[in-house]
């Protein structure tokens, strides 16, 4: 028992089972008893030997499709009891119908290897489907397992014209009562020994508990039984035992056996034993008819009353303050179970004492937020405000005198009236570039465009012809936008006064983008120092040419690595 114990615990012993087991090996000592006992000659004791050996098997093969859940398992385990029966009904029909040594008996005789031959693969397909989801599907690949098989059969049926599977020395003068075994035989049993072996592997492969050495013993113990018996057989033992000598049905009950064992050990699932499950579960649950009285009840369940059970049925119901009943409705009546709820009442009471506390600090938490978003709102302003103050803190400074020092005179004022319009454009519109740029690195080259436009419309005012010659592409980066702008108003103020004419240009040529200034003025040199750490940064280059009292300055950007310096592009 304690081998049962340590091996084949997952096995259900239960007094049901047992009464199926002995009512079984009744009728097996009963179908011996009749050919053992010295009745007179007569088809009757072996067919009725025949008939309970097929109820037995029948009686199985029905319990199969009553049990096993899985449907590809179920096909597969029916196809061998299928298999087992032809093979009995064949046995049957060699000693019962056909004279020993007649052509019709060696025709029934080589007919036993056609669901020998074929069992085997069943099995194999069955064993495959252990384990895997409902709807699993045997792959068409595994259909070629049964060509070997096949051409076995064909072999061994045809024996009479090769004699390959069976050869008999003494042919025409003796019958087939001696006979050798050919290479169709030995191959057939290797074949049959192969996919055994291969079917008990995967068994014990997919019964192995994971992390432990631990496998069910049952399966390779029945397995072994059928090999045993065919060595015994083979050296003229088993034959020569009362008992043993009916070889076709040992081996059709040593492979029920071990499909058996399979179901017995837990491996394949089946939906036998529900009823013993159902008591020893952990829950508190009961299944009812439909007229509400109890079909099963679990040891945790309570006695409930029928009113109470009607009640159920529509809405869940409390038992008492801490067990609430829920019902569902199943085919053929109603499940009931019941939840304990203490531990939520628990949880409900601990919480209540919390919401309370919560709910005073949630106003305090509540504030403190929207004054911290306040907060962040006001230091990102004046994180915005500093930076555009500090951008354009020269041309504020410059503007501040301009209007102290502002006079009276109309000339004068005029002229410093245009400056400061100038500088004020830039103000505006630089600060304009810094909020764009905030929020996206790609800004439209409208803006930068925009802001060169109109600080060109207060030049014009002074009397300076101006021009303005975009084809740059659709978005510039911000920074490179914001230099432009810069390098643009630090030109043209150092250009004024005596600044005549002035053109703008803005240009890409495929990946390199360009800005120019081209001016007539008497006097002015480029500051070749500008920024130049975010020149460098950027690999932009500062170039100067004169001719006459015409400056041209350039400044452009070297292409971005890996593309073009900006997105799209315009004429």
């Amino acid at each position: 028992m304690q081998f049962l114990n340590k091996g084949v615990a997952m096995i259900r012993w239960n007094s049901s089972f047992w009464r199926k087991i002995l009512a079984g090996v009744f009728l097996l000592v009963l179908a011996t008893l009749l050919k053992m006992l010295p009745l007179p000659p007569s088809n009757a004791s072996g067919m009725l030997r025949a008939m309970i050996h097929l109820l037995l098997l029948m009686t199985w093969g029905i319990s199969i499709q009553e049990r096993i859940i899985q449907h590809s398992v179920r096909r597969n385990l029916y196809m061998v009891y299928s298999m087992i029966v032809v093979w009995i009904l064949i046995r049957t029909v060699k000693y019962q119908f056909t004279a020993k040594g007649t052509p019709e008996n060696r025709i029934f005789w080589y007919l036993y290897y056609v669901p020998f031959l074929l069992i085997p693969v069943f099995c194999l397909l069955a064993a495959i489907c252990i384990g895997k989801p409902e709807n699993y599907r045997i792959p068409k690949k595994y259909d070629l397992l049964f060509l070997p098989a096949l051409f076995l059969i064909v072999m061994v049926l045809t024996n009479d014209r090769h004699q390959l599977a069976f050869t008999f020395p003494h042919f025409e003068e003796r019958g087939y009562a001696e006979y050798r075994y050919g290479a169709i035989y030995w191959a057939a049993a290797a074949w049959i020994l192969i996919l055994g072996l291969i079917t008990l592997v995967m068994v014990i492969r997919k019964s192995h508990v994971p992390g432990s050495l631990r496998i069910i013993w049952l399966p390779i113990v029945v397995f072994c039984l059928g090999p045993a018996y065919a060595v015994l057989y083979y050296l003229q033992i088993a034959n020569s035992v009362y008992l043993f000598s009916d070889m076709p049905f040992f081996f059709c009950l040593c492979i029920a056996m071990d499909c058996e064992s399979w179901i017995q050990s837990g491996m394949i699932l089946s939906n036998s034993h529900y009823g013993e499950l159902f008591n020893a579960s952990a829950i508190a649950a009961q299944i009812t008819d439909p007229e509400g009285s109890v079909c099963y009840m679990s040891k945790r369940a309570k006695m409930i009353s029928p009113g109470l059970i009607e009640k159920a049925e529509k809405a869940q119901v409390l038992i008492d303050d801490h067990t609430r009943l829920g019902s569902k409705a199943i085919p053929g009546g109603h499940v009931l179970w019941e939840d304990d709820m203490s531990a939520t009442n628990r949880i409900l009471s601990e919480l209540q004492a919390v919401r309370s506390q919560l709910s005073e600090n949630n106003v305090l938490l509540k504030a403190e937020a929207e004054l911290k978003a306040k907060q962040l709102k006001i230091d990102e302003a004046n994180r915005l405000y500093d930076r555009i103050a500090r951008k354009t803190q020269k041309q504020l400074n410059e503007l501040d005198e301009i209007l102290e020092e502002l006079s009276a005179s109309g000339t004068e004022f005029r002229r410093k009236m245009e400056y400061a319009c100038i500088i004020g454009a830039y103000i505006k519109r630089a600060s304009n570039l810094v909020l764009i740029g905030e929020k996206q690195a790609q800004i439209p080259v409208r803006e930068l465009q925009l802001g060169i436009e109109e600080s060109l419309y207060y030049v014009r005012m002074s009397g300076i012809t101006c021009a303005l010659q975009c084809s740059a592409g659709d978005r510039i980066a911000a920074e490179k936008a914001s230099m432009i702008y810069d390098w643009f108003e630090e030109e043209l103020e150092n250009a004024l006064p005596g600044l005549t004419d002035l053109q703008v240009t803005l240009f890409q040529d495929g990946s390199r983008l360009t800005a120019g200034l081209i001016m007539r003025q008497p006097d002015g040199v480029a500051d070749p120092s500008w920024r130049r750490d975010e020149l460098e940064k950027y690999g932009a280059k500062i170039q100067e040419r004169a001719a006459g009292d015409s400056r041209m300055l350039e400044l452009g950007f070297r292409p971005a690595a890996g593309g073009t310096a900006e997105k799209g592009g315009r004429s």
